[in-house]
């Protein structure tokens, strides 16, 4: 579907969608939501957005979508949201 990775921050968790992410990819996502705005992330990094005002959603969550991606880990399951 074309221009749906338009305005969307893109957060990849290696794994597979059986597979929980580590505490430690859950404290990094939570602190990249908290922090992507900031000047805790390098400039080349930083958005100019606050993501802890975004729509956070695994990719099986948005419209039209027939992946199992992230499985049965969502974000807000997670407590990244």
């Amino acid at each position: 579907m074309a221009g749906t990775n338009s305005n969307n921050v893109h957060v990849h968790f290696y794994g597979t969608t059986g597979d929980r992410p580590t505490k430690a990819q859950i404290e990094t996502a939570k602190w990249l939501v908290a922090n992507a705005h900031t000047a805790a992330m390098p400039s080349g990094h930083r958005t100019d957005r606050d993501l802890r005002q975004a729509d956070i959603r695994g990719h099986n969550q948005w419209p039209n979508q027939s992946t199992g991606c992230p499985g049965h880990y969502t974000p807000e399951g997670l407590g990244i949201k």
